[in-house]
């Protein structure tokens, strides 16, 4: 059982990995990166409001974001 777990697990590490390589091999390569930094940018923002008062519609719209 745990070995057949290891296995699905090691396949899906496998597919995901070539996803990524796909990704970044791909026209797109320099928008994925955009994007990225945009996450990390609402990131920050998260962090310089952290003591306001509703901060939770933002770090919605980066968990929406970022899926």
């Amino acid at each position: 059982m745990e070995q057949n777990c290891k296995e699905h697990f090691s396949v899906l590490n496998t597919q995901f990995a070539g996803v990524i390589d796909s990704s970044f091999s791909s026209e797109l390569a320099a928008k994925i990166s955009e994007l990225f930094q945009f996450i990390d940018d609402l990131n920050t923002w998260l962090e310089l409001l952290k003591d306001k008062e509703d901060t939770t519609i933002l770090l919605s719209a980066i968990q929406e974001y970022e899926f």
